[in-house]
């Protein structure tokens, strides 16, 4: 019975696995060690990304802010939409409230400001704030909704950044 299997081989195969799987441990660990969590990033740009993981907290500054918001040209992408039907239920209700509060622009001196929600990389609705020079700012927003609804994760705020940033009006076009 000894004879069928070449054990010195078997235990040299068990071992070079074994070697090849501490290295990709020991790989992954260092590359981890390497990135930046996005309340990292948040707190070294605060101009450029302002992360809310509560949604309570989101909605006690969106009340208070109601009103200067409207004033201030916010647009939506429910807007214009039938909200007096009345057969709504509550759920949708709340969901067409997270879409207003989530899912919007301003026009700035410079460009737009545009609030968005996404799924972090523990799939976690965040939302951030960014501001671009855009073409076109409601297929901007119109994306980034589509994909939120597709429950897309961003590992890192840096690339709801580089996503938001293939929208932008090139320099060129910016100046003149």
């Amino acid at each position: 019975m000894g004879d069928k299997y070449d054990w010195k081989k078997i235990i040299q195969m068990v071992a070079i696995i074994g070697v090849l799987c501490i290295f990709v441990g020991i790989a992954t660990r260092i590359m981890q060690k390497s990135q930046t969590s996005l309340s990292d990033y948040a707190k070294k740009n605060p101009e450029t990304a302002l992360a809310v993981t509560d949604k309570e907290s989101d909605k006690k500054s969106n009340e208070e802010s109601d009103d200067k918001d409207q004033v201030n040209g916010k647009k939506d992408p429910a807007e214009g939409s039938d909200n007096n039907s009345g057969d709504e239920s509550g759920e949708a209700d709340a969901e067409q409230q997270f879409i207003y509060e989530n899912f919007y622009y301003t026009e700035e001196s410079e460009g737009y400001k545009f609030r968005i929600a996404y799924y972090d990389s523990k799939h976690r609705v965040s939302t951030v704030e960014l501001s671009a020079n855009v073409e076109d700012p409601d297929e901007t927003l119109s994306f980034f909704y589509d994909m939120y609804k597709a429950e897309h994760e961003f590992a890192d705020i840096k690339d709801v950044q580089k996503m938001m940033d293939r929208f932008a009006v090139p320099e060129s076009e910016d100046n003149g």
